[in-house]
């Protein structure tokens, strides 16, 4: 779940289900990272609140891929 619906660039997003590789959850922790052979490209239903993001369609991802920052979650591929 990509948070912030008013986000308008990446830095204003947040990942909210996202746990960096030291293990440490921003927020929850999201069921689809636990498998280590799932590649961020495997993950699908990725929801978003980010209303000004070219990606997102009734608040489903549309995005190919999704980078998620690993400092801070944000989200990456976040487009205008």
């Amino acid at each position: 779940m990509i948070g912030n619906r008013d986000a308008t660039t990446s830095a204003g997003t947040t990942c909210n289900s996202y746990v960096s590789n030291h293990g440490r959850s921003n927020t929850e922790f999201a069921n689809e990272f636990m498998d280590p052979d799932k590649l961020a490209s495997d993950v699908n239903n990725i929801k978003c609140s980010a209303m000004s993001c070219r990606y997102n369609l009734n608040q489903d991802c549309t995005a190919m891929t999704v980078e998620i920052n690993n400092e801070n979650a944000n989200c990456e591929t976040f487009a205008p």
